[in-house]
């Protein structure tokens, strides 16, 4: 079907028809200027959106753990969309939506803060002098994410799910380095834009319809690694409707 999609999309462009733009015409693109086989172009659109997907799924349930956890904030964020979006629970928001969603924003960059991946690895393409060290060219540099996202003298409340590590005032007393959960530059994770709309998307419509809780306690979860910080032995949370308290859903 992709490959389907790329041929047409080239046979318009040779044609010089117009059309509106989308993933498909980036990769069109992209196969051009890069001068990438089909399958390679086919792969790197299998990577952005397998990648953009399990990450996600991953960070959206995290996200649902946290908020089952600390009632408050999963209140606010109810709130929050109650104002935006309203009562109905059916609705699906929209882009404008979505944009002014600040708190539930805040939610997510703290969640991505706190379950990142592991490392990024770079390699300088040139010497690079940091203070008294030098990074010889072709080096293999390994910068620990969550270290970073973690270090007190950028974090406030480093082992805490605190969304006001990202309120503006916090943000601009905070370096630009020290927080990238996509990684950054251009060999950051091309999915973020996808990623981060399919969380807005989904925690939107489960919080407008759900309530989340749990009898996990921050302080006792365990971790382990895959392609980012997971938490172990599973999201343990009991579901209710907002609209029928007493009837809980599996």
């Amino acid at each position: 079907m992709l490959r389907d999609n790329m041929k047409r999309k080239e046979t318009l462009k040779d044609n010089n028809e117009e059309h509106s733009r989308n993933f498909i015409d980036v990769l069109v693109d992209l196969k051009a200027r890069d001068n990438l086989s089909e399958e390679e172009a086919a792969k790197l659109a299998t990577d952005i959106l397998i990648g953009g997907f399990d990450t996600s799924s991953v960070t959206t349930a995290s996200i649902l753990v946290m908020l089952a956890m600390f009632p408050e904030h999963q209140e606010a964020v109810y709130q929050e969309q109650l104002k935006v979006v309203g009562d109905d629970p059916n609705i699906i928001p929209t882009w404008d939506q979505l944009s002014n969603m600040e708190y539930l924003g805040r939610v997510i960059k703290e969640a991505l803060r706190l379950y990142c991946p592991l490392a990024v690895f770079r390699t300088p393409t040139k010497d690079i002098d940091l203070g008294e060290y030098t990074l010889p060219a072709g080096c293999t540099l390994y910068i620990k994410l969550h270290c970073l996202h973690k270090d007190p003298r950028f974090w406030s409340h480093p082992n805490e799910f605190y969304p006001d590590h990202f309120l503006s005032e916090a943000i601009a007393n905070r370096p630009k380095g020290c927080y990238f959960p996509f990684s950054a530059g251009p060999r950051g994770c091309p999915g973020k834009l996808y990623g981060t709309i399919v969380m807005k998307m989904l925690l939107s419509t489960l919080l407008r319809k759900y309530k989340f809780e749990t009898d996990l306690k921050y302080n006792e979860l365990k971790y382990k690694y895959s392609i980012q910080l997971e938490i172990s032995g599973g999201y343990l949370c009991r579901i209710k409707r907002r609209n029928k308290e007493s009837e809980n859903v599996s």
